[in-house]
């Protein structure tokens, strides 16, 4: 048989032994074993036990510091990465949790509205109050938050603050800690206990608090980065909208450059407003009184999108001072007048609303149009049957307007009139020397259709000679000159051609006007012209040389001068270009008749 061995050798094998064990009395101890050799054999073992309880008590509170440690580590550099308040609010109640051994858990944020605390996470037990408000004073949280600092209940249940939901029936031990930016109350944390008698000791209020600390930043990081995240959306929406407004812009500043009239230059103007829903639009030109007060609108083009009969005529003309509207307009011309409803509008009189709606106009759009400080015109666009609210983007395009439309209906209206003059100061120099009878009365009768141009001196040359030959001479017929001018050559003066080689140009084919906008720095006459006309006085002139295209048939030269330089205006080179087709005739039948 084999002997059976000591019960304390079982525990060493010829070496000593350590054995750890709670007591009945829940107090732990460590038992050390050391075995008794006799020839090399454990014959007897004997024992040493000691009380280990605060030792333990110790190391459990090491590991748990380490847990936390470790915890507030992680915590921390997930903050760092998370930047969901959500994501980042659960990952704290789960790890507040395990760190201080609580049961149930919550967090809750100030409303939007300032007006109460609500649960924004929580542990499983509690998720289906997700979003319960608490009005202040009310509750674990909103006592928290009305007191700014930390609440603790020893028993919930029975607490006379406590939440009427059954739902937290279970709740014993409670503790809600503030969490606080900026020395204000932002939110509340709040940890329960469910087994009766079980409190937090000093060391996990402190963590509790640290958690609290810990949330608020999260909670700081994550409102600020979704500030930025809005105002990074915020400004990429507004380069994206400024960009097609300057898209917009830009074909409209190609559509004016491609428009052939008045009417395209509006059409091009009100697209982005006919795509809005705009029912009519409409250019007028503005007229001034002699102080240069805008007097008269006329109405220049006009578009509707539905056709109407009694629609406006162009050429109609609306006297400002008796329509309160366009003084409205005109008061501010650098911003455009915006009425977006009409009917409610304290800008507008009773009579001018009352007139507006009586024309179904419910909402209206001006914009004046100035260049250089004088007036040009005005586009306004109108909506019929309802009020029209206008976008950013409308008011951005309409404030732009101006500096796009003004050049261009200024250049173009400008062109027009030159046009016009000059179509009248034609018409006037053929109707005033259709019937002179003499050099004399020919140009007297020139100079009233060239006072716009404020000619100074006036005289005609004739050629000596057969003009089918190359000439050899010019003679002074006529010659008139402004008041207050005194003529220093008198008709029948003759002057060789040979001595002055740089009117040659002016005896051959095309014909055309000689220009010279200032004599002393032209180099395109010869120094005995220079001279001759320095005499006279004149620095600014026209030559302008009378002949028969048809017949190829130089007869004669007509100088007009100026004792001042300028340039020549479009409408002068037109009229100046026109004059030999019309004079060259009348004199040929004066010369003949004579």
């Amino acid at each position: 048989m084999r002997r059976s061995k000591p019960p304390l050798t079982r525990f060493c094998h010829r070496r000593p032994a350590e054995v750890e064990a709670q007591g009945l009395n829940g107090r732990w101890y460590q038992t050390r074993i050391i075995p008794v050799f006799d020839e090399g054999r454990v014959v007897a073992a004997t024992s040493l036990t000691l009380d280990i309880h605060a030792q333990k008590d110790l190391e459990r509170s090491l590991q748990r510091q380490r847990d936390y440690l470790e915890t507030l580590n992680n915590m921390t550099l997930d903050l760092l990465e998370r930047l969901n308040i959500r994501e980042v609010l659960h990952a704290l109640v789960e790890k507040a949790l395990h760190i201080l051994q609580a049961d149930q858990g919550a967090i809750f944020l100030l409303a939007d509205d300032g007006e109460a605390m609500e649960q924004v996470e929580a542990t499983p037990h509690l998720e289906p109050r997700q979003g319960q408000r608490l009005r202040r004073g009310e509750a674990v949280a909103g006592r928290v938050w009305v007191q700014g600092q930390m609440l603790t209940v020893e028993d919930y249940a029975t607490w006379e603050g406590r939440h009427p939901d059954p739902i937290y029936d279970s709740m014993h031990y409670t503790v809600g800690v503030p969490i606080k930016i900026d020395d204000a109350v932002v939110g509340v944390l709040v940890m329960g206990i469910q087994a009766v008698g079980r409190q937090f000791d000093a060391e996990e209020i402190t963590q509790l608090q640290d958690f609290a600390r810990l949330t608020a930043v999260a909670i700081d990081n994550a409102r600020l980065y979704a500030q930025v995240q809005d105002e990074r959306a915020a400004l990429e929406r507004r380069v994206a909208a400024r960009t097609a407004e300057l898209h917009t812009l830009s074909e409209i500043s190609q559509a004016l450059s491609r428009a052939p009239d008045e009417t395209a230059m509006m059409m091009a103007l009100a697209q982005p407003a006919i795509e809005d829903g705009v029912d009519s639009v409409a250019l007028y030109y503005i007229d001034v009184d002699a102080y240069g007060t805008p007097e008269w609108f006329t109405l220049t083009a006009i578009w509707r999108r539905a056709p109407d009969d009694a629609a406006m005529p162009i050429g109609a003309r609306f006297y400002i001072p008796q329509f309160p509207a366009f003084d409205l307009l005109l008061q501010n011309p650098d911003q455009p007048l915006f009425l977006e409803d009409i009917a409610r509008d304290p800008r507008l009189d009773d009579i001018t609303r009352s007139l507006f709606l009586l024309f179904t106009t419910n909402a209206l759009l001006g914009v004046a149009l100035t260049q250089g400080g004088a007036w040009v015109g005005a586009i306004v666009f109108s909506w019929f049957y309802k009020p029209h609210y206008f976008s950013e983007r409308e008011h951005a395009i309409y404030h732009a307007l101006p500096a796009l439309a003004a050049p261009a209906f200024a250049n173009y209206r400008r062109h027009r009139e030159q046009q016009r003059a000059q179509v009248d100061t034609l018409y006037a120099l053929s109707q005033a020397i259709s019937a002179a009878p003499s050099e004399e009365a020919l140009l007297h009768r020139l100079a009233e259709p060239l006072h716009r141009f404020a000619v100074e001196s006036m005289s005609f040359y004739t050629v000596e000679g057969d003009s089918q030959e190359a000439p050899q001479a010019i003679r002074l017929l006529s010659v008139w000159r402004a008041p207050g001018i005194k003529p220093r050559v008198s008709p029948g003066q003759r002057f060789d051609l040979a001595q002055f080689p740089s009117t040659h140009a002016l005896t051959q084919p095309p014909y055309e006007p000689l220009l010279i906008e200032d004599l002393g720095n032209d180099r395109r006459l010869d120094a005995n012209v220079h001279a001759v006309l320095k005499d006279l006085g004149l620095q600014r002139l026209a030559f302008v040389p009378l002949a028969r295209r048809e017949r190829q048939v130089w007869s004669g030269l007509l100088v007009l001068g100026w004792r001042q330089p300028a340039p020549f205006s479009e409408a002068e080179q037109t009229v100046y270009t026109a004059m030999p087709a019309m004079v060259s005739p009348v004199l040929e039948n004066i010369l003949l008749v004579r």
